[in-house]
């Protein structure tokens, strides 16, 4: 009848979020080779080879600074935004609802971070998380980064960045974009483009049961759930709600944090919490399915 996606929808505040979907995503990694255009081909070399042979590391990271605008705010792909559509007519009322919750602090101290690159405040701020899409740089790995000091020209430099992907955007359309793009900029014969994973955003309307199901959840056990239309990050949830056809709700009451950062927790609260909000979810769920009205 429905995906059910747990976890821990809780902010630092004690505040339960309920997000209706989620962005997608193209993962690559980048890589940058000696070869005839010039550079060392088969190993690092001395540094002081810089002088008169090209560093595959300085192309890795001109053509990454050829994709993003200097203030970090906008991606320079070609055709990168033809897709990009304006939030729907649900999404414009649970906007107007977060006008009047959401807190622009939270992510900051949450995050560790002492401003936004937009100056921007409330539900201004969200809108720009929510319905632009995004180039990140994962990391980047050449030649030498240990103790002390070696000279070194490296023969080979990588990166591992991502992009999100809001609706109506494709994957391939983006990764065909980011293609030609590196090769207008001259980096077709420079640089390698290997796609780890790429799929489209997913989204599960507010009057869906499985959603109506998580909300009455909240509230039966004293919680009001602030709804979002999505999350900025991103889970391959397409394949149910695209190739399956079938709705998704995500939650769970509990307080988690510092998601793919060192130290990455739960609270032993928050666990329990979240064990009866899942229970609780799908007794609420099963009472109003079809199949649920059919078991004794």
């Amino acid at each position: 009848d429905a995906v059910f996606f747990p976890w821990y929808s809780q902010d630092s505040s004690g505040k339960p979020i309920i997000y209706l979907g989620v962005k997608g995503m193209v993962s690559l990694e980048l890589v940058a080779r000696g070869g005839p255009w010039g550079g060392p081909t088969a190993h690092g070399i001395h540094g002081s080879h810089a002088v008169w042979f090209h560093s595959p590391t300085w192309v890795l990271v001109e053509a990454l600074a050829s994709m993003m605008s200097p203030d970090q705010k906008h991606v320079l792909i070609d055709g990168f935004y033809d897709r990009v559509e304006p939030p729907s007519a649900e999404d414009e009322s649970l906007l107007a609802r977060l006008a009047e919750t959401f807190d622009d602090r939270l992510p900051l101290q949450e995050n560790e971070v002492l401003r936004y690159k937009y100056d921007l405040r409330g539900v201004e701020l969200l809108r720009e998380y929510l319905y632009q899409p995004m180039l990140n740089i994962n990391g980047i790995a050449s030649g030498y980064i240990a103790e002390g000091i070696k000279a070194l020209l490296p023969h080979e430099a990588s990166a591992k960045v991502d992009f999100r992907l809001v609706p109506r955007m494709r994957p391939e359309e983006v990764v065909a974009g980011i293609k030609d793009h590196l090769a207008r900029q001259g980096y077709a014969d420079k640089i390698e483009v290997i796609v780890r994973q790429g799929y489209p955003w997913a989204k599960t309307g507010l009057n869906n049961s499985a959603t109506q199901a998580m909300i009455q959840t909240y509230r039966s056990l004293g919680y009001e759930p602030e709804i979002w239309p999505h999350i900025g990050a991103s889970v391959p949830l397409y394949l149910f709600t695209e190739v399956l056809g079938l709705p998704v709700v995500t939650g769970g009451l509990g307080h988690g944090g510092r998601l793919h950062s060192p130290n990455e927790y739960a609270t032993v609260a928050g666990m329990r919490l979240c064990e009866k909000s899942i229970a609780a979810f799908m007794a609420n769920f099963a009472a109003q399915s079809p199949v649920g009205e059919k078991v004794d």
